[in-house]
């Protein structure tokens, strides 16, 4: 679900620069995209519930020798497939340009250098993890000085005011995508009543509501994409992406899944990775195509791309599942 809310994403933003925000294809856009920025949250939270999880054991080689070598791998394969990808067909390009294109990567590929970063002080994080009132104060440290301060600077007087004192606190240990990274596992680990899981549904369908209209109404205010309700490390985008998770932890795990569907299921996640690596080379390939989400009725041309682009990649991450060391490097 993750990985294809990614994609959608990619594909609801794809013309969010070069079409009016007043016109009805944005404002679809925006709805689409504001619904599933718990996509990269979700990530890290998920992440999190295994590798900071102090029951789960975790050497030093194994997590630099093959939970962070796999990382790195894949992110040299596939930074060097998409430089040449768009460098070469435009020809007469320096090297040295296709050398920092590459070190720095294609743009959907931060989220590696963010992982890994996380991976490296995942030592440090699991001796929090050990109590888990230590890990919900940390949660509470990251709620105040990352989720509420960051929204607090909608204000400019407050934004103003906040902002120097928060860059001379320079309390970075408990903001960014580490609070999510803790997150995932203190929800994992945690008894959540239902009435208190009510409330957190409610409350992330009035944040997605509250995302999606703010968006626009800035959007049209300054005749352009205005992102600031899109910030990944905002309470909106938190409270949503906290309401998917529980939602998966505890509603659709009662699903009775057959046999056959675990299966397929088992089979996604394991190809997942490569395909949130591949997929922008599909959505570059159906734009060339002429097939983006101006064909048709964006109510329609955003999910429909976004079902095509995961089954190619679907289709390209299984190929290379079946090639020796390549499935176990570069996916």
């Amino acid at each position: 679900v993750t990985v294809f809310s990614m994609m959608l994403l990619h594909v609801a933003t794809s013309k969010f620069y070069t079409i009016p925000v007043s016109s009805f294809t944005w404002q679809v856009s925006n709805i689409y995209n504001c619904c599933v920025h718990f996509c990269v949250p979700v990530f890290f939270m998920i992440s999190g519930v295994f590798m900071l999880d102090p029951e789960r054991p975790l050497t030093m080689k194994k997590l630099f020798t093959k939970n962070i070598l796999r990382i790195v791998t894949a992110y040299i394969f596939w930074s060097l497939v998409y430089t040449l990808y768009i460098y070469l067909p435009a020809g007469q390009t320096s090297a040295r340009e296709m050398f920092f294109y590459f070190v720095k990567g294609h743009y959907h590929l931060w989220f590696l250098f963010t992982i890994v970063s996380l991976y490296i002080i995942t030592p440090c994080l699991r001796k929090i993890t050990e109590d888990i009132r230590m890990q919900g104060y940390f949660i509470l440290l990251f709620a105040f000085f990352c989720l509420l301060l960051n929204a607090l600077k909608a204000n400019r007087f407050l934004d103003a005011l906040i902002t120097p004192v928060t860059d001379s606190l320079h309390i970075d240990f408990v903001i960014g995508y580490t609070g999510y990274y803790m997150l995932g596992n203190f929800l994992y680990r945690s008894e959540i009543s239902k009435p208190v899981r009510l409330i957190l549904y409610a409350a992330g369908i009035a944040c997605a509501l509250f995302t999606i209209i703010s968006t626009s109404i800035l959007s049209l205010n300054s005749g352009s994409f205005n992102a600031f309700w899109n910030n990944y490390l905002l309470p909106n985008i938190a409270v949503i992406s906290a309401a998917i998770f529980v939602f998966f932890q505890y509603e659709v795990v009662r699903i009775k899944w057959s046999e056959r569907q675990l299966s397929g299921i088992y089979l996604l996640a394991k190809l997942s990775f490569g395909m949130y690596l591949v997929h922008d080379l599909f959505n570059d390939l159906l734009s060339a195509l002429h097939l983006t989400i101006l064909t048709y009725n964006p109510i329609f041309s955003i999910p429909g791309n976004t079902i095509l682009v995961f089954a190619l990649s679907f289709v390209v991450s299984y190929a290379i599942s079946k090639i020796p060391l390549l499935n176990k490097y570069i996916i």
